[in-house]
């Protein structure tokens, strides 16, 4: 009898922890990284999304949503780190200076980290939506969701600093916005309605582009890309020029 009690009592100690977990990540949208109860955070978003959310279409949508958020985390941990005084050859000798170093080696791990988490995220969604089209040609728009928001999210990370750290995140946004517009020009351009929407896409994806320093050769290569849109074919060669030249 005792023994039952008790598994009654961790059974409902349990549903309780992962109702917290959940409703904890959903309150606490904006909790840093740098907060101690971030991981409690992750969980709940896992709970969330693994045993809240049903339906296909609603998780991959999730999973973008997800990568966002791992996104804007970032945009605030650079945020935070450009506003803190930088150590001096003095300074980095210092108590102060050193206390910031190890501050600033730790928030490398915690951005490798948020990188990770973002790519997995991406991952998951891209994968989902490539096999919703699969089984029916109505979930095509899920697709071309994945590279509208990765194009979203390289021109948020075109407004931080170049560093390692952020052209890490953007080599992961042009990886699954590559991804996704290669999926629908490969397998889902079915009529001249199709060509004409992906055609738009990539002319999205070459104003992000043309709005950097670019070198001659790369201004060449945007140039050639805009000629092959413009003729409508070869989609996914105007594409590639496009990536090759983006700084």
């Amino acid at each position: 009898m005792r023994k039952k009690v008790l598994m009654i009592i961790w059974g409902a100690l349990a549903v309780l922890a992962v109702f917290l977990a959940t409703a904890f990540s959903q309150r606490d949208r904006d909790l840093s990284p740098n907060g101690i109860a971030y991981q409690l955070k992750l969980t709940g978003e896992w709970l969330d999304v693994n045993f809240f959310v049903f339906g296909a279409p609603e998780k991959q949508s999730r999973h973008l949503e997800l990568a966002e958020r791992r996104l804007h985390e970032y945009l605030r941990m650079s945020s935070d780190h450009l506003s803190r005084p930088s150590t001096t050859a003095w300074g980095t000798l210092s108590p102060f200076g050193l206390e910031l170093m190890a501050e600033r080696s730790q928030g490398e791990g915690k951005v490798a980290g948020l990188r990770r988490h973002y790519e997995l995220e991406l991952a998951r969604a891209e994968y989902m939506a490539e096999q919703l089209a699969l089984l029916d040609h109505k979930f095509i728009p899920n697709i071309e969701m994945v590279f509208q928001e990765t194009l979203h999210h390289l021109r948020h990370l075109r407004e931080v600093s170049a560093t390692k750290e952020s052209r890490g995140f953007i080599a992961s946004a042009k990886l699954y916005n590559d991804k996704a517009i290669k999926v629908l020009i490969r397998k889902h351009l079915y009529d001249e309605q199709d060509r004409q929407r992906y055609i738009k896409l990539i002319n999205e994806y070459r104003g992000w582009a043309e709005d950097s320093a670019l070198s001659a050769a790369q201004s060449a290569k945007l140039g050639l890309a805009k000629k092959v849109l413009n003729e409508g074919l070869e989609l996914e060669w105007a594409y590639d020029l496009i990536s090759e030249g983006t700084p």
